[in-house]
């Protein structure tokens, strides 16, 4: 009897299973008891041609609990969705709802012009619109190398990027 090896169906039945895990790992229980946990929202990252648009999902946190910090090559979003404790008429059997603050971190594919962020909140969806930095390519800087001047002067996206050696 001969045994087939089939190494790449191997390695997609391999590469399901490492998801799932991983899928697990996002859906471990927080429940009410586990309130002091971090939790991560969902979001989502659109591209156009001229913004970014992140949409992040955070149903039931209120937009002053929130905290948007913007760079032309990231932004960062942090805030917080208390734990309602039970009264004496309302008691928990159990509960999937995600509890306590959260940070989350995204670099951006391209430079942004973060002065001009826009953010909106509604139904539990925070949408942040970035607009695209617009760099002017015919921008040219004459670099010095060990002091002296190069024949040639060197494309540079944004003179303030430029570092002097």
């Amino acid at each position: 009897m001969m045994i087939r090896l089939h190494p790449l169906h191997d390695f997609g039945t391999l590469s399901r299973q490492i998801d799932r895990v991983f899928e697990e790992i996002g859906n471990i229980d927080r429940s009410p008891k586990s309130v002091k946990s971090d939790w991560v929202p969902r979001a989502e990252l659109l591209d156009s041609p001229d913004q970014i648009v992140l949409r992040v999902y955070l149903p039931g946190v209120d937009a002053n609990n929130l905290d948007i910090e913007a760079t032309r090559e990231s932004i960062v979003i942090s805030g917080d969705r208390p734990y309602q404790k039970p009264t004496e008429d309302r008691r928990y059997y159990w509960s999937e709802f995600n509890y306590g603050k959260f940070h989350r971190a995204f670099s951006l594919p391209v430079a942004v012009a973060h002065d001009r962020v826009q953010a909106d909140y509604r139904d539990g969806i925070l949408t942040i619109a970035l607009p695209k930095l617009v760099t002017e390519s015919k921008k040219t800087v004459k670099v010095q190398v060990g002091g002296q001047t190069q024949s040639k002067p060197i494309a540079v996206a944004d003179a303030g990027d430029a570092i002097a050696a």
